[in-house]
């Protein structure tokens, strides 16, 4: 009864599959918000009917791996929701076991499109900063009077192009000094 409860009340979903075909055949109330899917929807049907088209190679070469191997696996997959949409879905399946014998698999399932989304937009962002520091880089060069950026003690952060070749040698041996150690 106690461990009921843990699964019941659990906020990732957990669900068991049938080793023959892939059959739910337990599913806990969290798979509700994941998917909008209700238990009684999910237990009876195949687990790739609510995997994207393009995710279940992936989750039947999982289900067959485990069946074969008898270890655990973590992988993502995408989740049909009952609004038509997809959750990034995060799992671990591991073998079920009595007496020694696989007798089903067991997972847990975390909704995590808001972290992939999230990683998405901050590498979008990391690629966008890279190009505008690319782009000021290139102008900042192209300037064809020489430039110095200097920091608040008056020592040399940064040359163009056209210092450097005014000085005579490279940003290396400029930067850090001072206009008057010039």
């Amino acid at each position: 009864e106690r461990y009921r409860r843990l699964v019941e009340t659990a906020p990732d979903a957990i669900y068991t599959l049938s080793i023959t075909d892939g059959t739910i055949t337990g599913m806990n109330p969290a798979c509700e918000l994941i998917t909008g899917y209700a238990p009684a929807e999910m237990i009876g049907r195949n687990y790739t009917d609510f995997i994207h088209p393009d995710d279940v190679p992936t989750a039947t070469g999982v289900f067959q791996g485990i069946l074969q191997g008898g270890q655990s696996f973590s992988y993502e997959l995408r989740i049909m929701t009952k609004f038509g949409g997809y959750a990034v879905v995060e799992f671990i399946t591991i073998p079920q076991t009595e007496g020694g014998e696989m007798v089903g698999m067991l997972g847990i399932a975390r909704n995590i499109t808001e972290r992939k989304r999230a990683e998405e937009e901050r590498s979008r962002l990391q690629a966008a900063v890279a190009e505008s520091a690319l782009e000021w880089q290139m102008t900042f060069d192209a300037i064809e009077s020489p430039v110095l950026i200097l920091d608040a003690k008056g020592r040399i952060t940064k040359l163009n192009c056209a210092a450097k070749e005014l000085a005579g040698c490279g940003e290396a041996e400029l930067v850090g000094r001072t206009i008057d150690s010039l």
